[in-house]
């Protein structure tokens, strides 16, 4: 209803990495389609995409028989994390950004 009201024509979203928000940001991005707005889905600051990792079998469970299998296997597979952008980079970015020109009340 806000994109509607306001004439949004491009929703971006951070991506949660659990099933249940899965279902949750595919419902909305099939909502959305059907008024003509676009999603792009974003990482923010995660360094690994789990969806993107093929992990070895054999885990031991608990934070570090999960994490550190993880890291060491993204580590393998796609070579060290990109490093964050600098503040200024993120300030000139956000700064070509606009706003809608009327708010719903």
């Amino acid at each position: 209803q806000i994109c509607v009201e306001t004439g949004a024509c491009t929703v971006y979203l951070n991506k949660e990495h659990v099933t249940e928000s899965r279902v949750r940001e595919q419902r909305h991005k099939e909502l959305l389609k059907t008024v003509d707005v676009r999603v792009i889905e974003c990482q923010s600051s995660l360094l690994y995409d789990p969806k993107d990792a093929s992990l070895s079998t054999g885990f031991n469970g608990g934070h570090w028989g999960t994490l550190m299998p993880f890291l060491k296997g993204c580590k393998k597979q796609f070579g060290e994390p990109r490093r964050p952008n600098q503040r200024s980079e993120e300030r000139s970015i956000l700064s070509d950004l606009k706003g809608p020109d009327v708010w719903p009340n």
